[in-house]
């Protein structure tokens, strides 16, 4: 059965299973694509085993800004949203940076286990509980944070264990909304600074510390 991430399908009672392995289907999607576009009809919640997902809107101007990611183990819950509300998706979802395996659950057979299993509703109020607050936060960093700060707050958040961020300057101001331009002034000034150093296609973070304290400056 798909959805090996997900603690609460062995959870779901013997009828449920057969339900949820009978009605999902399994998506292999490549980097890079569009898998809901702002104004499409959902057809099902979608999980993500591998890969990850970027929600983000896009403004007046066509500079678009990450809402939030979905990693594997997650779930987006704008979409289970617009699976009970059956509203129209009111932003975008991309495949990130890699290739990504995605289980969609068709939206009846979502409202059905959810109706019926104690363990699928934990799972949604969960997913509802931490997105409701990295929305918010997402939203306040928008609104009062310089554009420096909200550069450093991404590169903290999205950097691996070896210090890297695998993003280049054009996919920054693509997160934040910004242009690039301003994306290389602020980059370069960080890396006179000692802070970061810049690869091909990545940020290395050099004082992860200092970074920090940057964004309570």
């Amino acid at each position: 059965m798909p959805l090996t991430r997900f603690p609460f399908v062995d959870a779901l009672t013997p009828t449920g299973r057969t339900t949820l392995r009978r009605g999902a289907v399994v998506e292999h999607v490549d980097a890079g694509r569009v898998l809901i576009a702002k104004g499409d009809a959902v057809a099902g919640a979608y999980l993500v085993e591998r890969g990850v997902l970027r929600i983000y809107t896009c403004g007046p101007t066509g500079r678009e800004q990450t809402l939030y990611w979905v990693g594997p183990g997650e779930s987006c819950i704008l979409a289970i949203n617009c699976v009970f509300s059956q509203l129209r998706y009111p932003a975008w979802v991309e495949v990130d940076d890699e290739d990504a395996r995605i289980v969609m659950i068709p939206a009846q057979v979502y409202r059905d286990l959810f109706a019926s299993e104690p363990a699928l509703q934990r799972f949604t109020f969960d997913v509802l509980s931490r997105r409701v607050i990295e929305l918010t936060e997402s939203l306040a960093d928008a609104g009062t944070l310089a554009v420096e700060q909200r550069i450093i707050h991404l590169l903290v958040s999205r950097c691996g264990p070896d210090g890297k961020v695998p993003m280049n300057q054009e996919r920054i101001a693509r997160h934040v909304g910004t242009a690039r331009e301003v994306v290389s002034r602020i980059i370069g000034t960080l890396a006179r600074d000692g802070l970061v150093r810049t690869g091909r296609g990545t940020i290395e973070l050099i004082d992860v510390e200092a970074l920090s304290g940057r964004l309570s400056d």
